[in-house]
């Protein structure tokens, strides 16, 4: 086998693994259940054991708190769906 028959054999070893990474990641993001990003609104004060509750319940179902905000007095969250 000469060398350039080796270069052609690795180039096809590191083709058939980016594919593979492809098909892999692509599984991956068609398990998200539902959108990427989930904007929820609380209006007025949060109660820290509903929020608590609340941000364990969205991490089961695959999302994690990306940002709060606070806009006229209400919280916002922003979450966002993780690969977990």
């Amino acid at each position: 086998m000469g060398i350039l028959d080796k270069v052609k054999e690795q180039a096809a070893a590191q083709q058939a693994v980016r594919e593979a990474s492809t098909v892999a990641a692509a599984n991956v993001v068609s398990g998200c259940p539902g959108s990427h990003y989930v904007t929820t609104v609380n209006k007025g004060s949060i109660r820290m054991q509903t929020w608590e509750s609340d941000l364990n319940a969205m991490y089961r179902s695959g999302y994690r708190l990306a940002h709060v905000l606070e806009q006229d007095g209400n919280t916002v969250q922003v979450f966002e769906h993780s690969f977990h």
